[in-house]
């Protein structure tokens, strides 16, 4: 533990010049919850307390609804809700927003990004995953305690393919029993993972899987039905140890409507079959309305998954008020042995925003959102930090409540729309690398991501794609020889085609089949481009290899192998997911001191004004001719990474939280180096704060390119 310093005066001038505790004013990962008011949506958070609790109590199974306009803190209500199944250890929470899939494949996605939730962990064993510790216990019975390995066995009885699921999870163990886990006993693990994700795996390792268990395991899941099988029993082993699963779905309302069909007929038998579960939905109650109405939810489903609906209601300026004295808190709460700041404090609860600002702001107001109230606050912390550096400290202290700064010139909508999506943008992709478990590597996925923005693409003149297309998988034989194939015009006028092939698979025998397709085609496109994540390395046998040969001796005018890494696929997910809010009308801007609601053809539109399509290496090479993007080098670090790590860990020990640009102007300052630096600094602040987040040390959550970093109080 770092020893604990003394703040100061100028610590003060740090945070108010550095860091903004309202820029923050949407919620995409739960455990980033600020300064949380327990009385804000006080009876909606009570009710689903009650429900998580009757699925852990009374063995029930049911659906909820969580609707609201974009901006009264659906989200927030949800991640408050998992902040307490955490403390209470009572529930086994599931997080999940933009699932991309195909509708065909939804469910299978959900199963796979439960699984992949269960396995989060901050450290490189799967002894530390939550999936483990669920089935390493015993859980008590009258008699005493039993291994969960029994109980699986016993619950398995319910259903005929119930016992290869329990084989598969007690394998699993099995694999992972002994003290030294050696590499084969890891893969072993890793192709139960698969397996249970409803992922083909490889002939051998299901025979292995067989082998530790003791009965005979196929190569996959082979339906909806058993992939919901897999839920279903997850949660009824909670219900033996008396926990439930609680499957929290945000902003399922960007999705398409036959992949929003898709999901919500899954929900609907699983939520029928299953019991100890708790499935959550949530998203702007007019397009979730009008979905019902044309059915795109079907009545029967909606009657499953919005078997209660929670209605979420903007506050009122009593609570708005809260809201803004709680952020301050948080934020000021160390300085209160400085002397003048504790001074000014103590004159107004809202230094220093001012309560008379929020008075004249608030006006006549009955009712506002929760998003609103930040926005404005964050909008007058940021104009409090330009007089504080135009004054100096001294002076702005004397009459900070003076009148507002000339607002300054208007700035064209298109400009702020774009930085905003820039901001966005990278929040969206840091998410995402902090934790990478939310987005598992899967081909349908990438794939899906990869339609949807070249549908973008389409009919643009700065682009050579005319039009692609998703070859249909036959009923019977094998699939076909590609996943995507895209057609582009060349500056000559020449009609070529691209065709992907995306390879994400586990075992070499499935790698293997989809290089053979296309090394076998008689028809051969123009171009072949081979896509893996750099997460699932391409691993193939020796007539994989020859197949892989065949088709990279064409040359790299005809086949390419495109490793994807997390960083990009992440990019990808990102400009889905903006699409998707704004789809909704759930993306927005302040122009001119009123909320601009940005469309979803607005948005597609500041994505090419960014060139956010072209500078994507995969997109690079199916909408243009040119070489491929440039990218910048990061600068070297500046800084012992050691310096840097102790810095990070004595600043925050007295803070609740800070900017990694305020960590970083601190470093400088304590080693007299030049500002010139800073940016070089704060990269290497968040690079290390990452590493310290994913070992549980801090939070580190995303603030467009900054990061804000909340203290865990560990060593």
């Amino acid at each position: 533990m770092p020893e604990r310093t003394q703040a100061g005066l100028p610590d003060f001038v740090r945070t108010l010049c550095q860091t903004n505790p309202f820029r923050s004013d949407r919620v995409s990962d739960p455990s980033d919850v600020r300064a949380d008011v327990a009385q804000i949506n006080e009876k909606p958070f009570a009710r689903l307390r009650r429900y998580a609790e009757a699925a852990q109590h009374e063995r029930t199974a049911m659906g909820v609804m969580l609707l609201g306009e974009s901006g009264v803190g659906k989200s927030h209500l949800l991640a408050r809700l998992l902040g307490w199944a955490r403390e209470q250890q009572c529930i086994e929470y599931v997080f999940l927003h933009n699932l991309q899939a195909s509708p065909e494949r939804m469910g299978r996605y959900l199963l796979k990004a439960t699984i992949n939730a269960l396995l989060s962990y901050r450290k490189t064993s799967l002894r530390t995953a939550r999936l483990f510790d669920l089935l390493n216990g015993t859980i008590p019975v009258p008699n005493g305690k039993r291994s969960v390995r029994v109980i699986v066995r016993e619950l398995a009885r319910d259903s005929a393919f119930d016992d290869q699921i329990a084989a598969v999870l007690v394998a699993f163990m099995e694999a992972l029993a002994a003290a030294d886990v050696t590499p084969a006993d890891r893969q072993v693990a890793d192709a139960a993972i698969e397996w249970l994700s409803g992922e083909t795996i490889d002939p051998d390792h299901a025979r292995r899987l067989g082998e530790l268990s003791g009965h005979v395991v196929t190569n996959c899941l082979p339906d909806d039905a058993a992939v919901e099988r897999v839920v279903i029993l997850l949660a009824r082993l909670l219900g033996e140890d008396g926990r439930s699963l609680v499957l929290c779905l945000d902003q399922v309302d960007n999705l398409h409507a036959e992949q929003l069909q898709a999901l919500a007929v899954f929900l609907h038998s699983l939520i029928d079959h299953a019991r100890n579960l708790l499935v959550i939905c949530s998203g702007v109650k007019l397009t979730l309305y009008d979905y019902k109405e044309r059915q795109v939810i079907p009545l029967a489903a909606w009657d499953r998954i919005a078997q209660v609906e929670i209605d979420l209601h903007p506050v009122n300026p009593k609570e708005a008020r809260t809201i803004v004295e709680a952020r301050l808190a948080e934020s000021l709460d160390p300085f209160a042995g400085v002397g003048p700041i504790a001074a000014q404090r103590r004159s107004d609860a809202l230094f220093p925003l001012g309560s008379g600002w929020l008075d004249t702001r608030l006006g006549e107001l009955v009712e506002l959102r929760p998003r609103d109230v930040l926005r404005w606050s964050a909008d007058r912390w940021e104009e409090q930090q330009d007089r504080a550096r135009s004054e100096g400290i001294d002076a702005w202290l004397e009459q900070w409540r003076g009148p507002p700064s000339p607002r300054p010139p208007a700035r064209p909508l298109e400009e702020v729309v774009d930085e905003a999506v820039l901001t966005k943008l990278e929040e969206r992709r840091a998410e995402r690398l902090l934790e990478p478990n939310s987005l598992p590597p899967d081909a349908d996925n990438l794939l899906v991501l990869t339609s949807e923005l070249l549908t973008a693409c389409l009919g643009r003149s700065e682009y050579s794609v005319s039009a692609f297309e998703r070859p249909p998988k036959p009923r019977r034989g094998p699939p076909p020889a590609y996943d995507l194939v895209v057609t582009e015009r060349s500056r000559r006028g020449e009609v070529l085609t691209t065709a992907l092939v995306f390879i994400v698979a586990a075992h070499p025998t499935a790698v293997t089949h989809a290089l053979r397709r296309a090394a076998e085609d008689p028809s051969p496109p123009h171009h072949v481009i081979l896509v893996t994540d750099e997460r699932r390395p391409l691993r193939c046998g020796a007539k994989g290899q020859e197949h892989y040969g065949t088709l990279l001796a064409r040359g790299e005018e005809h086949c390419v192998h495109l490793n994807v890494p997390f960083a990009e696929y992440a990019q990808l997910d990102a400009m889905v997911s903006l699409l998707g809010q704004a789809r909704v009308n759930d993306f927005e801007v302040e122009h001119e001191g009123q909320v601009h609601v940005v469309s979803e053809a607005e948005l597609r539109e500041s994505l090419h004004r960014l060139d956010q399509f072209r500078a994507h290496p995969l997109l690079h090479d199916l909408i243009t001719e040119e070489g491929p993007p440039v990218t910048e080098t990061p600068p070297p670090p500046p800084f012992d990474d050691s310096l840097v790590d102790a810095g990070i860990r004595a600043y925050l020990s007295w803070r609740t939280g800070a900017t990694a640009t305020e960590v970083a102007n601190k470093l400088l300052e304590d080693q007299d180096r030049p500002d010139d630096l800073l940016p070089a600094v704060v990269h290497q602040v968040i690079r290390l704060a990452d590493a310290l987040h994913r070992n549980g040390v801090l939070h580190s959550a995303p603030e467009g390119r900054d990061r804000y970093l909340l203290w865990l109080g560990k060593a």
